[in-house]
Parts: structure tokens; sequence; C-alpha cells
């Protein structure tokens, strides 16, 4: 994929972000390739020759369009479905943008300092690999996800992340789930 330089630019702030926030090294190196669009879907391995004309490209956790960054991550109805689901959780109405960087750029919440961003973008980071890793878990094990508890597994990683690295998130694990813009609120003070 050829970036020109205007795209470049509309990317470096997404780049210096994820390198900042507590999610492990793993899942900071798959962040910075989603932001690429270079994570293996349907759609990106079939521009390279691995699918062929007439093989299934459609998201394997919706069947209802083609496996794309930006689909699979963002609006396939399962993935949107748990972003509204992690917004009503921290008490936040949106509208979400279909694009990766707009998307987490959308999580910079003006009224919080750049360590609450940090933080609420370790949530981020957690919905995009928990989808990733439910998206994999169809693909090569014919599993279906359990989407009852995924906000459960969010909310789990997002705050075993951020409470492992950042000294001033002193919140249990049933603060987060209660209470999450209250234990971000403390951080930075």
């Amino acid at each position: 994929m050829l970036i020109t330089g205007l795209q470049q630019a509309n990317h470096v702030p997404a780049f210096n972000t994820i390198w900042h926030i507590s999610a492990p090294s793993n899942v900071k190196a798959f962040v910075w390739r989603v932001l690429w669009g270079r994570i293996q879907t349907r759609v990106d391995l079939s521009r390279i020759g691995l699918y062929f004309v007439g093989d299934d490209l459609k998201c394997p956790l919706c069947q209802l369009e083609d496996e794309s960054v930006d689909h699979l991550l963002f609006c396939c109805v399962h993935a949107s479905t748990l972003w509204y689901k992690c917004y009503k959780w921290m008490g936040l109405v949106t509208v979400l943008p279909g694009e990766c960087s707009s998307h987490l750029f959308q999580h910079a919440c003006e009224p919080w300092n750049k360590k609450q961003r940090t933080a609420w973008w370790d949530v981020w980071c957690a919905v995009v690999w928990s989808v990733w890793g439910w998206r994999n878990k169809v693909v090569f094990c014919n599993e279906a996800p359990d989407w009852s508890n995924a906000l459960d597994i969010i909310q789990w990683k997002s705050w075993k992340w951020i409470s492992a690295l950042e000294k001033d998130f002193q919140c249990s694990i049933f603060k987060w789930i209660s209470d999450p813009s209250s234990c971000l609120s403390q951080i930075g003070h």
C-alpha cells in the first residue's frame, strides 16, 4: 500500500499515541499494524493473491460485508455493538466513525488530561485486540464468540493493563466496572 504524505501526516499522532499506552507490547504492535491497515483480513489477503476469485471474503463474525480492517474492527454489527456498550459503560454518547485513526482519536475526550486519555486508549486497544482474537477463533478454531460476556473481557483486560503500569490508578476491578469515569479521574491528579 502506497502511503501519501497527507496520509502519513494524519497517522503520525496515532503512531505516537500507541507507544504510550499501558497495553502489552504485542498489543501495541498489533495496533500499529491496524493503523497501517496491515492485519491479515480477507480483503487484504485477496489483494496479495492469497484469496482467489470466488473465495468468500465475507466477515467471519457477521457474514454481511467483506472483511476489511475497518469493517471487522469498527463497522461489523458485533464490533459496533461492543463499541456502543463500551461507550455506555463509560457514560458517553457518541457517533462512531468507521475509519481506524478517526475512531482512535474519537477517544481523545477533552475534559481528561493526557494520562486519562492514554488510559481510555487502553480500553480502545482492549476492544480491537479482543475483536481480532474472537475473529481468529472463528476462522482457525471454528468457535463462535460468546458476545454476552465480551464487555466483561474488555473491562478486565483494560483494568489489568492500566493498573499494572499506571501508579495513580488505584481502583479495584469492581470499582472500574461500576464507575470507570471516577477511576480515570484519579489518574494524573
